[in-house]
């Protein structure tokens, strides 16, 4: 019969061992306190002798996935991953002999085959009268692992702003100086990434100091995101327009702004080309506007006023025994004068003559009084406030026109009975509002401000109208509160950068 192979013994540490000389280096009056630090230390602790484990602890167990019996015996450098157990053994013989104190670091592989990363450090020591090592090693695989996430976000980040067409850059908060700019940055202004280290935000941003401070500070101080436009300045002095953002951070242990823009230089000459060609086509339109009103002022009325006087010459001509005829001559001539009043409000529609010879004002106020007269149910009051001069020709044509729709609107649909219009002007803006008590809407589902599929010129017509001339365009309504129009102009003769 055979006998069964007893499990090899560890060597035992503290009184019950029968072995003298298990670790000489540690007195017998310490070795129960060693045993019990051996035992419940929260790190891996193991002997080596010979290249063999002598001695493992239960959390050097419960690292590698074995049990004791398992381990002792066995090569030591069995779990590391074979290209590193040189580096292993290297790294262990330089601090054996004193020749590095810092832990290394290695990959193992457990017993359920799965990868940690054990930082490590040795010791020389005696055992059973012989020279062993002692060493302790703590799982670092998670500390790893968001090490190589950052690593790999390093790299992500660096190849999205190495590549990236938007111009991006990193300015210190205190000096203002550039610390760092991606290659998209330095081909657009000019310089080389030594030359763009070495200049400050104030030599690239082509506004004044203090501007450029203001905004600074907003985001920096206050923590405000900046979203904006502004105006950069080349190496070689020629000036680019930029769509900015920028935000507060700390980078490489310092406050700074990290400035993303880009080039929109393109985009806002088109934007101006549209204006000034949307501007032409409104002007060429109020001029056939104001040529079709003359015209038929001048053909088609007095066509009308011949007419009237041919037919009243007519109806004293006749005897009173004629009434039929006298009758007919009477019928005609209510009939010139419904056609006359149906020529006037066209040519009200189209441009009333007073805009262009008295102004602005005064055409808002004759409008009102004559609105008045026939909608005697709508109340509607009038504030001009600080014009003391007639306005740039455009900006009338656009305030009236603006004006002349909200009460289209008014008379056709918001059921209003109270209207509210002012015009302030305090240089350099010009602000026109109109408020109504009406039934109010919901701007983002209406095109038309009048509704009726298509006719007057509607929200996204005003809204050019206002755009084509530099100004904003504001409306604001919901169903049950009326509604207010806002328009704002500058009239500013230059534009100057802030």
């Amino acid at each position: 019969m055979l006998k069964r192979k007893s499990p090899p013994q560890r060597p035992r540490i503290g009184k019950e061992t029968n072995d003298p000389g298990v670790l000489d280096s540690i007195s017998t009056a310490t070795e129960e306190l060693f045993s019990t630090f051996f035992t419940c230390s929260p790190v891996g602790l193991y002997v080596v002798q010979d290249g063999k484990f002598q001695a493992v602890n239960p959390r050097f167990q419960e690292y590698i996935g074995y049990r004791e019996d398992e381990l002792i015996g066995k090569d030591s450098l069995s779990f590391v991953i074979p290209e590193q157990r040189e580096h292993v053994r290297g790294n262990a013989i330089r601090m054996l002999k004193g020749l590095s104190a810092a832990a290394y670091e290695f990959m193992v592989i457990t017993r359920q085959g799965e990868p940690k990363w054990i930082m490590e450090t040795v010791t020389s020591i005696q055992c059973r009268g012989r020279k062993a090592t002692f060493g302790n090693f703590m799982d670092v695989t998670d500390r790893k692992m968001v090490e190589e996430g950052l690593r790999e976000r390093e790299e992500l980040y660096r190849a999205v702003v190495e590549q990236a067409t938007e111009m991006i850059c990193v300015v210190d908060v205190k000096s203002k100086v550039v610390i760092e700019a991606n290659p998209a940055c330095r081909k657009l202004l000019g310089y080389t990434e030594e030359e763009l280290r070495r200049i400050t935000l104030y030599d690239f941003i082509a506004h004044n100091r203090a501007n450029v401070d203001q905004k600074f500070a907003r985001v920096v101080e206050h923590g405000e995101h900046f979203l904006g436009e502004r105006t950069w300045r080349r190496k070689d002095g020629s000036l680019v327009e930029m769509e900015v953002s920028g935000n507060a951070l700390f980078y490489g242990g310092r406050r700074a702004l990290c400035v993303v823009a880009r080039d929109i230089s393109d985009r806002k000459k088109a934007e101006r080309e549209r204006k000034v060609l949307t501007q032409r086509l409104i002007g060429v339109g109020e001029e056939e506007r104001k040529r079709l009103a003359r015209d038929l002022h001048d053909d088609l009325g007095q066509t009308l006023t011949a007419l009237r006087f041919i037919l009243d010459s007519l109806d004293e001509s006749l005897d009173n025994n004629k009434q039929v005829q006298k009758q007919k001559c009477r019928e005609a001539l209510s009939l010139v004068e419904q056609t006359s009043k149906s020529v006037r409000t066209i040519l009200f529609q189209l441009r009333p003559s007073v805009l262009d010879d008295l102004g602005l004002v005064p055409t808002l106020q004759w409008y009102i009084t004559r609105f008045m007269n026939h909608r005697p149910n709508i109340k509607v009051t009038f504030d001009a406030l600080g014009i003391k001069k007639r306005l740039r020709r455009a900006h009338e044509d656009v305030l009236f026109r603006v004006f002349q729709e909200c009460f289209n609107n008014v008379v056709k649909h918001s059921r209003a009975e109270n209207v509210e219009v002012s015009i302030t002007y305090s240089h350099p803006k010009i602000i026109l509002l109109i408020k109504d008590d009406g039934t109010g809407f919901d701007p983002q589902a209406h095109v038309s401000l009048s509704g009726d599929g298509g006719q007057g010129i509607g929200l996204l017509g005003m809204e050019e109208r206002v755009d084509s001339v530099g100004g904003s365009f504001e409306v604001i309504s919901r169903r049950g509160t009326g509604t207010i129009v806002r328009v704002e102009l500058d009239d500013s003769r230059e534009e100057k950068n802030e």
